[in-house]
């Protein structure tokens, strides 16, 4: 048994203790599913060699009554070019849970040492969805295209250009579908920067149709937002019927030197209704807002997230401080009005970010701040904040959820990318709001689960020379009240739900192992396809017998490893 093993082993065995001791609350313990979607691996480990997998986004498509997770990806395990961009696709089983139907497909064979970077994704919900990326194959200059794509990873359109000027790096594109508003439309935005005088931050109108068997995509208006721009890479949700919320860095240097800029767009038109800096800088006094992500919380409410950094880390590998803000804000036509703000929320500060959610037994909308460490030690971590009418509510106990085994969101990126010891970094993401088809099934996939968050996510498993690409299903609206458990494992192929201790008849065989699917190479005595009940669905209650049992086998598993030293 390896010290990873052990580790996981101890750390399941004192989680059992704590609850049979009545170290939490009474309510049921619940447990985020982690889907691996590529393992760590591709290209060789050196300049431009590429992280293994990074800069994830994620989306649902529903067709035939089925639901679908689709996740967009770089990869660098690829024969042409230092990366392209992959795709997985998992169907929502109600009983098995995510079982992967579509594995890994490339979605690009670009040229250039950018061939794709900063895929994004999004949908109507329905069948309509759309990616986007960056790749600076024509002429060594950045360009970005958006494509249709389905829940299989197939490309049902052409690519379409929204960018326009051919000697500025036009990337870092960031696409949201505009719900409730005229069918079809999307919202995208990209960086257009050459270290100049007209660089900025555009949003570009994009339509979108299909019938079930014919898509289109095209271009509709294209908009300057925010000027100047040197690293605004931005970010964008929905607003009400025919609105955008837009949010950039503004200023033409790194740090910017003038905070982060939010705007109000119409979505079908382009014209940008009203504008104002959310989070002014202080270059005077080392204070610089940075990095801006964005979630609705309500009607006419968003959440915005910035990075305050001190600038000591400016364009060299000593990074400088970073302290994470969380605003509230009203949005009209007029005014952005703040209505509320707290500082350091979330474990891991440097390249977070959030998006919105149904949270807890009320199903209310919550702030999702998803997290994992720049220097890839620790687990990834999401913190859910709650939205009490005039105030954001934070309890880092019972509304901090360990989302994954490994994370990483800066140190293979560093090391492998562009520029080595001075830039490089992962962009985390997240979905909230998803629904799960086991729900209420009896015998279903985490039946006391309404909806998930969804947090895509990369780390290094010990073993594996780069970054594994992951997936977590985070439990989101829930039927009665759980406290956050560890991890568990997602087979690729589903999980089986837990046998009903009083009625055993009702189990399903379990899933058998994917051949193609490698032992953990940490630990030749495990293999990672095998299916883990725990991983199934969230326990109707514990057992404190049952508990204690699992410390036994906890302590047995650190005397045996003993014995074999």
């Amino acid at each position: 048994m390896t010290r990873t093993t052990l580790r996981h082993a101890l750390l399941l065995a004192t989680a059992a203790t704590g609850a049979s001791l009545g170290y939490v609350n009474t309510a049921d313990a619940a447990s985020p599913a982690v889907l691996q979607l590529a393992a760590g691996v591709g290209g060789p480990k050196q300049q431009n060699g590429g992280a293994g997998n990074e800069q994830a986004d994620v989306t649902i498509i529903e067709k035939g009554g089925k639901q679908y997770a689709v996740t967009v990806f770089m990869s660098s395990d690829v024969e042409k070019g230092n990366w392209q961009c992959k795709c997985t696709s998992a169907v929502m089983d109600p009983v098995l849970g995510p079982i992967v139907v579509a594995d890994q497909k490339q979605l690009t064979n670009n040229g250039g040492n950018r061939p794709c970077n900063h895929p994004r994704i999004a949908s109507d919900g329905g069948e309509l969805a759309v990616w986007g990326y960056g790749t600076n194959e024509t002429n060594g200059n950045t360009r970005s295209y958006v494509q249709g794509i389905n829940e299989m990873c197939e490309l049902t359109t052409d690519r379409v250009r929204i960018t326009e000027n051919n000697n500025q790096n036009e990337g870092a594109i960031d696409i949201a579908y505009m719900e409730g508003g005229a069918k079809g439309w999307f919202t995208a935005g990209y960086l257009s920067t050459a270290n100049n005088n007209i660089d900025a931050v555009y949003a570009v109108g994009v339509l979108g149709e299909t019938d079930g068997t014919t898509t289109t995509v095209s271009k509709k208006w294209h908009t300057k937002v925010v000027a100047p721009s040197n690293v605004g890479r931005p970010a964008i949700v929905e607003a009400g019927p025919d609105r955008a919320f837009f949010s950039a860095a503004k200023g033409n240097d790194r740090p910017p030197p003038e905070g982060v800029e939010c705007a109000l767009l119409n979505s079908v038109t382009g014209e940008v209704l009203h504008k104002q800096v959310i989070a002014k800088s202080d270059p005077a006094n080392n204070v610089y807002f940075n990095q801006p992500t964005i979630a609705k919380i309500g009607t006419n409410l968003f959440a915005v997230q910035v990075l305050e950094s001190n600038g000591l880390g400016k364009k060299n590998n000593t990074k400088g401080s970073n302290t994470s803000h969380l605003y509230a804000f009203k949005v009209t036509e007029t005014l952005f009005s703040q209505e509320a703000h707290i500082k350091n929320v979330g474990k891991y500060p440097t390249h977070s970010a959030i998006c919105g959610s149904s949270y807890g037994e009320t199903g209310d909308l919550a702030v999702a701040v998803v997290g994992a460490s720049p220097t890839g030690l620790g687990q990834p971590s999401m913190q859910l904040v709650k939205w009490n009418v005039a105030a954001f509510k934070v309890d880092d106990q019972a509304d901090n959820w360990t989302m994954g085994f490994y994370g990483d969101s800066g140190l293979i990126a560093n090391l492998y990318g562009a520029n080595p010891n001075t830039q490089g970094r992962d962009f985390l993401r997240c979905k909230g709001s998803v629904k799960n088809p086991g729900f209420g099934v009896q015998n279903g996939y985490m039946p006391e689960v309404e909806t998930f968050i969804l947090a895509p996510h990369s780390g290094n498993i010990p073993g594996e020379p780069k970054n594994a690409q992951f997936l977590s299903f985070v439990p989101g609206k829930v039927a009665k009240a759980v406290v956050p458990d560890a991890p568990k494992e997602q087979p690729k192929y589903g999980a089986p739900p837990n046998t009903d201790p009083q009625n055993p008849g009702t189990d399903t065989p379990d899933p058998q192992p994917d051949p193609d699917q490698p032992s953990d190479p940490s630990d030749p005595d495990i293999n990672v396809s095998a299916p883990r009940a725990a991983a199934c669905s969230v326990p109707s209650g514990s057992s404190s017998n049952g508990s204690l049992a699992f410390l036994a086998l906890g302590i047995g598993a650190l005397l045996a490893a003993r014995r074999r030293k």
